[in-house]
């Protein structure tokens, strides 16, 4: 849905202020696509994508309905993550978010309606060592985090709450009530740049993770096996978009945990998912690790569990209730202006 194509006309001089403030709230955690420069002009535009997006639900003194789409499922590839279970890495993100609504709600009394859908079931059978158990364990212990945090604004859903079934019969039904065609996809993604790079990057992406896993399956075979995953995990997520559509008889705003350009074709808004705004792996894909900054105070970084180890990072169960996390050892300096790899080299070459 282009900006262009949203014909709403706010009710009052005060609405267009608020959504414009509600915008910049949001713009505060936007991830940067790539090397760009923004704008004014091109924040400006991303202020108006929001805004008309947000106009009835201010013109009208409602929660702004809000959409995320992500927290699938911790990675097979257990080098970088600890266990199954939801961890440190997606409470720091949660309470993230958290603090996200709570800014929206300074500017805006109503507040937001704050929906993550969970997007690993439909994955389980085309992500390598992917399985319903384990995505049945990650949604439990991240429900379980914002119950602890309290808040009222974020659910976090999955199709398990829409349909009734289990296992492969739960994603078919999704799946043949909001079929894809595969064949017009794959054309498309041949003739969108974005797309086409996206799919290269979830092939090699992929390919790393079952390579690991599987040692045995040479890194070709591996290429080839990412690169069919890549274009089933792009199917089952354009399905997923248009189920959510369905949803909502309004706009809502769609935030991405992915970066997205400035004149994104669906216009979508790519968020920083950690207090540091830094492009750390996502939390399903990383472990958490606990360092200590020049001023005294205390921040978590997301990385590769592996990484965590051969820094010797000291291992912390779930003993708050707020998932496991590692510790950076505190005889070692941590420069925050270079990658974790390089503090590694640094301190332990």
């Amino acid at each position: 849905m282009n900006v262009s194509s949203i014909n709403i006309s706010f009710k009052s001089a005060a609405s267009i202020e608020t959504a414009k403030k509600v915008a910049d709230v949001i713009l505060q955690y936007r991830r940067p696509f790539q090397k760009e420069t923004l704008s004014k002009s091109d924040y400006a535009y991303l202020n108006e994508v929001i805004s008309k997006k947000i106009a009835p639900s201010i013109d009208k003194a409602n929660p702004i309905p809000v959409t995320i789409v992500g927290f699938s499922m911790k990675s097979p590839n257990k080098q970088k993550t600890i266990s199954d279970f939801a961890d440190r890495t997606e409470y720091e993100t949660l309470e993230h978010l958290n603090n996200l609504t709570k800014k929206i709600k300074e500017v805006y009394p109503y507040g937001s309606d704050f929906k993550i859908f969970s997007d690993g079931r439909l994955f389980v059978g085309t992500i390598y060592g992917s399985s319903d158990d384990a995505v049945t364990k990650y949604i439990k212990t991240n429900k379980e985090f914002l119950n602890k945090l309290g808040t009222d604004e974020i659910k976090i859903l999955s199709i398990d709450d829409f349909y009734h079934n289990t296992g492969d019969n739960l994603r078919k039904d999704l799946f043949s009530d909001f079929p894809i065609d595969k064949e017009k996809l794959i054309a498309s993604i041949e003739t969108d740049s974005f797309l086409r790079l996206y799919r290269q990057y979830m092939r090699d992406f992929y390919a790393k993770d079952i390579h690991t896993i599987d040692p045995k399956i040479s890194c070709k075979e591996s290429r080839k096996i990412g690169d069919k995953i890549a274009l089933g995990v792009i199917c089952a997520a354009e399905s997923y978009d248009r189920f959510i559509n369905s949803l909502y008889n309004q706009p809502y705003l769609r935030l991405s945990v992915h970066a997205k350009p400035v004149y994104d074709i669906k216009n979508k808004i790519g968020i920083f998912l950690n207090k540091l705004k830094e492009n750390f792996p996502t939390p399903w894909h990383s472990a958490a690790v606990k360092i200590t900054q020049k001023d005294g105070n205390e921040i978590f970084i997301y990385e590769k569990k592996s990484l965590l180890e051969k820094a010797h990072c000291q291992f912390i169960p779930n003993i708050e209730g707020k998932g496991a996390y590692y510790i950076f050892p505190s005889d070692k300096k941590y420069d925050f202006s270079k990658s974790f790899k390089e503090n590694l080299q640094n301190n332990f070459s």
